[in-house]
């Protein structure tokens, strides 16, 4: 899913995020491709996640460059 597309979602930005598990996966795949936007390709091809989002710790931003 591409940034412009999570942008059109109608619960962006997402402002529920911590009582409502779509939302939190929801901001989850925004941050993801909002990295991904604002890197350079060849950069943007070498991060992923160091582990999986927990929702109930609230922090729906797990990213780790490689």
């Amino acid at each position: 899913m591409k940034l412009e597309q999570i942008k059109q979602h109608p619960d962006f930005p997402f402002r529920d995020f911590r009582s409502d598990d779509l939302q939190f996966l929801m901001l989850e795949l925004y941050w993801a491709e909002l990295l991904r936007d604002s890197l350079p390709e060849a950069t943007a091809a070498d991060w992923g996640p160091e582990w999986a989002a927990d929702p109930s710790d609230g922090n729906p931003m797990r990213i780790i460059l490689a």
